[in-house]
């Protein structure tokens, strides 16, 4: 079977040559989607759109105030 790109919003993410390896790669990449995304094949990629969220591990966390080393 033909490994095509997997696309997210326009940005390649790997390779995959089933809907079911381009899931399993947006598990393994932690990328989750607001809603559920529009979906497309073409002859040579795997197109998903949609508005994602970004993950806990990546997501700014507040500074706290005070109390620093050098303040």
């Amino acid at each position: 079977m033909q490994r095509k790109t997997v696309y997210v919003n326009d940005l390649p993410i790997g390779q995959a040559a089933t809907w079911a390896e381009a899931d399993a790669l947006l598990i393994r990449n932690g990328i989750l989607f607001t809603a559920k995304p529009g979906k497309a094949e073409g002859p040579s990629g795997f197109y998903i759109n949609g508005t994602t969220t970004e993950p806990r591990s990546l997501q700014r966390r507040p500074r706290e105030r005070g109390g620093g080393v050098g303040r």
